[in-house]
């Protein structure tokens, strides 16, 4: 999803512990590598992979049949907020930003090539800090001043102190 020039994403809206995915990854896999989600999937059916990874209820082994998905595909067709996602600004691979009347930014995990990454079409994060108020200024004026200001410039402006 793309506006102004800026990828929106969909995050799951509870933030998970600090290296609570990939501890539980880890630990799920046992020392195996695993090539591909497939062969991952074969061995830890996906309502167990996501109980231990990322501590998630499915009502059974399809995440696209799951009330989880439901909401998801629900935040992505209509861009919009809901129970259990949220729509945010993606400012590069580690952060994203969610705007309301305040600003947060979170922390993503990864979603790279490792297989971990690929489990869900959706991102976690692993941690929220509200630092502003989003004010007057457009989403695409806040996108900007969070890559070219300074932390003390960005507090100043956006009254996040």
């Amino acid at each position: 999803m793309r506006e102004e020039g800026i990828v929106k994403i969909i995050l799951r809206q509870r933030t998970l512990r600090r290296g609570q995915a990939t501890s539980a990854f880890t630990s799920l896999c046992g020392g195996i590598d695993y090539l591909s989600k497939e062969d991952f999937l074969r061995a830890h059916p996906m309502r167990e992979a996501m109980k231990k990874i990322y501590d998630e209820e499915l009502e059974s082994d399809i995440l696209d049949t799951s009330a989880l998905y439901t909401a998801y595909d629900i935040a992505t067709k209509t861009c919009e907020d809901n129970e259990f996602f949220i729509v945010a600004y993606k400012v590069d691979d580690r952060f994203a930003v969610h705007l309301t009347g305040d600003i947060y930014l979170y922390h993503l995990l990864s979603k790279g090539t490792e297989v971990c990454d690929s489990l869900v079409p959706w991102y976690y994060a692993d941690s929220k800090l509200q630092f502003g108020h989003t004010w007057w200024e457009t989403d695409s004026e806040i996108i900007e001043s969070i890559k070219t200001l300074s932390i003390l410039d960005f507090l100043e402006k956006y009254k996040g102190y």
